[in-house]
């Protein structure tokens, strides 16, 4: 379900900025095993940008991603930033 939710809102968003094909940066702000949950849908630890890397795969699209607490100071080239800040889980 959640991977239906993100897919919907990431799609309606490209679809929103650009009816090409969008240079996309992915910036995973908080990599790591300290900053993942487990997800029994898969089956392993997951990050926070995983679901959203993979919304984008299914859909087609191609991306670059950033793991790190800064982003490179050239990103005049991206179309689309999308940036996940960290993991949590409601126990």
């Amino acid at each position: 379900m959640k991977m239906v939710i993100i897919f919907i809102v990431v799609c309606v968003y490209i679809q929103a900025v650009t009816a090409e094909n969008p240079k996309i940066l992915v910036w995973n702000f908080a990599p790591g095993a300290e900053n993942s949950i487990w997800d029994p849908e898969v089956g392993i630890q997951v990050d926070a940008a995983y679901w959203l890397k993979e919304c984008l795969r299914y859909k087609g699209y191609t991306f670059d991603t950033i793991d790190g607490r800064s982003l490179p100071f050239k990103i005049d080239a991206y179309t689309i930033i999308i940036a996940s800040l960290g993991s949590s889980c409601d126990a």
